[in-house]
């Protein structure tokens, strides 16, 4: 009974490949249209990882990129340890050459000024200088009080002249007192021996006496023309007690 059934299941399967040879060799003569594609199927397990390939070529070398911002400053580090000191201080060596002198420096700034030297000696005294304008009359002083009679002795005149010929400079015409009298009051007179000589256009320009008492002063001048004419000046002296 078991033979047959194997049997029986061999001439099935030999009836089902003879089926399958024929629907294979009809269909291959008589094709029909392709139909419709059917729904994908789930995706399959991945396959085994092939060998590796060649390297390819190196490709060009790409534009540097923008400069990225500065990054904070780091923490900054401990303190190191001070480093040993040097050995001992060495003998002074010998004298170098003297160097040649160098270029003068720039000027320093000006110093303070010094005290007030002591006075000097009194220098010799100058000559007379020309006699100044008259100034403007002063006020009038009060009337001093009475002083005691006095007595006037040795009462005596004295002149003298300043004669020449010259421009509209001035002329000078002094006199002294003798020693030991004092000048009490003085005058003055212009001459002249030319036509050319007008009187008003002569000016005096100082009429007094000496600021010691010793004399007495005159000072003139004429227009710039030249002709001769003399200033004459004279004094009344005596001794004052």
């Amino acid at each position: 009974m078991k033979k047959m059934k194997m049997k029986t299941t061999t001439n099935l399967l030999i009836l089902i490949l003879s089926l399958l040879i024929l629907t294979a060799c009809t269909s291959e003569a008589t094709k029909g249209a392709t139909g419709a594609t059917g729904a994908q199927g789930e995706k399959g397990l991945p396959g085994a990882i092939g060998s590796r390939g060649p390297s390819g070529a190196s490709g060009s070398t790409g534009a540097t990129g923008p400069k990225g911002e500065p990054g904070p400053p780091g923490v900054q580090g401990e303190k190191g340890i001070p480093g040993d000191p040097g050995g001992p201080t060495g003998p002074q060596g010998p004298r170098g050459v003297e160097g040649s002198q160098g270029p003068p420096g720039p000027q320093g700034a000006t110093g303070r000024a010094g005290g007030i030297g002591p006075r000097g000696n009194e220098g010799p005294r100058g000559q007379i200088g020309p006699v100044g304008q008259e100034g403007p009359r002063g006020v009038q002083g009060l009337q001093g009080e009475l002083g005691p009679t006095g007595r006037i002795l040795g009462y005596q005149r004295v002149s003298d002249s300043s004669p020449g010929t010259g421009g509209a400079d001035p002329r000078i015409a002094e006199v002294a007192c003798p020693e030991g009298t004092k000048v009490l009051s003085g005058g003055y007179s212009i001459t002249s021996s030319s036509f050319q000589w007008i009187p008003e256009h002569t000016i005096v320009i100082a009429n007094l006496p000496l600021l010691d008492g010793s004399g007495w002063r005159v000072s003139a001048t004429k227009p710039s023309l030249t002709y001769p004419w003399i200033l004459n000046v004279y004094a009344t002296c005596a001794e004052v007690e």
